[in-house]
């Protein structure tokens, strides 16, 4: 790993996940990656049709693709 001072910011920040499609699994596979540092921003990747999708902030309870409108997950917890 690089040691953390010789690591440029703004390419980090400016890092997303390739946009593909995966494997349905019995069900829609989707992969999801947050930031630790701020701004906290939450990329989740659709399986089905390959769109990414960005939020403001952590995982939300329930997410749909922006794209081809298929329910991701929904969590029952409140």
């Amino acid at each position: 790993m690089a040691v953390e001072e010789n690591v440029d910011p703004e390419k980090v920040a400016a890092w997303e996940p390739e946009s593909t499609k995966m494997p349905d699994a019995g069900r829609v596979m989707y992969r999801i990656d947050t930031t630790l540092e701020p701004p906290i921003r939450t990329s989740v990747l659709c399986g089905r049709c390959g769109n990414l999708d960005w939020i403001d902030g952590v995982k939300p309870k329930t997410h749909s693709c922006n794209s081809c409108s298929t329910l991701l997950w929904e969590s029952e917890e409140e």
